[in-house]
């Protein structure tokens, strides 16, 4: 579920049906400014994503000789 401030709440399904939803939103818009809006929002999701399930990293060995 993707929310989207103006263009509300959806189920994201691929940069071209947000691109879809920002022509329906804006039609003022060029297409190539809907089509790159749509591929942001895929973006900014993939990032979030990638984000979220990115393991902690660990300290390496180097720098914990000196606390013991």
């Amino acid at each position: 579920m993707v929310h989207v401030v103006g263009l509300g709440g959806w189920y994201f399904d691929g940069a071209q049906h947000a691109a879809e939803r920002v022509a329906r939103h804006w039609p003022e818009l060029h297409e190539a400014a809907c089509k790159r809006a749509g591929q942001l929002i895929g973006a900014t999701i993939g990032k979030r994503n990638r984000d979220s399930y990115r393991p902690e990293r660990k300290r390496s060995w180097v720098w914990d000789w000196m606390e013991d």
